[in-house]
C-alpha cells in the first residue's frame, strides 16, 4: 500500500495517512509498533512518520514507550469510540431515565461499561449540589475497586474474571485481595446490585445495578454516586429500589430492540 501517492485536492493526506498509522495497530494485531516498523508496512518515507506519530503524541492518540522506544495507542482512542457505542434511541432512553433519577435525589448518575480491560464512564447526569463529584465522562474506573468498577467486572464471563485477576495481580493484591474480590463478585451477582463506600473516593458511597440488552446480555452499568452524608439522609435502600425499577425500565426497552 502506498500513501506518498500524487496529491488529491479533495483529501488532505497527511490526515489519511495518520489514520492509516491509527489502523494500523488493530490491523497488524499489535500493542506496540516501532517507527521503522510502521515506515515500512505503510511505505511512508521515515521523516514523514515520525512527524505524523509525532503529531498523534501531542495530541494524546499515541505514546511512546521506553525504553523499547516503540508506539501504542493511548485511552483517547477508547474514549472516541466509546462515544458511539450508544444507538442513539438507546441513548436517548437511558439519557432521560438517568435525569429522573438526578432529579429525584439530586445525585450523580453514572452509566459505564467495560473496554478492553477498562471501565469508562460512557454518560454522566450531574448533581445540581454546589458539593458534588468531579466525575466526568471518559472517567476511568477500576475494576477492583468500588461497586461500579466491580459490577463491570462481575458480569463478565468466569475464565476473563481469573484472567483480569491474574493480569493486574499486583494492583490487586495492592488494594483488595483476590479472595475478597471474588467473594464481592459473588455477591453482587447474587444481590442483583452492588453498594461501596470510600473504596476510590474518600466517604463515597455508590449504588450500582447492572443493564442487558437482548438475550440477556451485560451491557451496562448503571450507578448513583454521592458523598455518604447525604446518601445516608436519603436512605440506600430507597435508591437500590429505584435503580432496579430503573434498570427493568431499560432492559425493556433494549429487548425491544434488540439491543
Amino acid at each position: 500500500m502506498n500513501y506518498n501517492s500524487p496529491k488529491n485536492a479533495q483529501y488532505i493526506n497527511s490526515i489519511c495517512r495518520a489514520i492509516h498509522i491509527i489502523e494500523l495497530f488493530s490491523k497488524e494485531n499489535k500493542e506496540f509498533l516501532g517507527l521503522l516498523e510502521i515506515s515500512r508496512l505503510l511505505n511512508l518515507q521515515k521523516t514523514t512518520t515520525f512527524r505524523i506519530l509525532k503529531t498523534l503524541e501531542h495530541c494524546g492518540w499515541i505514546e511512546q514507550k521506553v525504553p523499547n522506544g516503540k508506539y501504542n495507542l493511548r485511552f483517547n482512542i477508547l474514549i472516541a469510540s466509546a462515544s458511539i457505542m450508544l444507538n442513539y434511541e438507546v441513548k436517548d432512553i437511558i439519557f432521560r431515565e438517568m435525569t429522573a433519577l438526578r432529579d429525584t435525589y439530586n445525585e450523580n448518575v453514572l452509566l459505564s461499561t467495560l473496554i478492553d480491560d477498562i471501565g469508562i464512564c460512557l454518560d454522566l447526569v450531574k448533581s445540581k449540589h454546589k458539593l458534588r463529584m468531579t466525575t466526568r465522562e471518559g472517567y476511568q474506573i477500576p475494576l477492583h475497586l468500588g461497586a461500579t468498577g466491580k459490577t463491570l467486572l462481575a458480569y463478565q464471563p468466569q475464565n476473563y474474571i481469573y484472567q483480569y485477576i491474574d493480569k493486574y495481580n499486583n494492583k490487586v493484591n495492592q488494594t483488595i485481595d483476590k479472595d475478597k474480590l471474588l467473594e464481592d463478585l459473588n455477591k453482587i451477582l447474587k444481590d442483583g446490585y452492588a453498594t461501596t463506600t470510600g473504596e476510590v473516593d474518600l466517604d463515597v458511597t455508590e449504588i450500582v445495578v447492572p443493564l442487558f440488552g437482548s438475550n440477556n446480555k451485560f451491557l451496562y452499568s448503571l450507578t448513583v454516586s454521592a458523598p455518604q452524608f447525604r446518601l445516608l439522609k436519603i436512605g440506600q435502600e430507597r435508591i437500590v429500589k429505584s435503580l432496579i425499577d430503573t434498570s427493568l425500565l431499560i432492559n425493556k426497552h433494549m429487548e425491544v430492540l434488540g439491543i
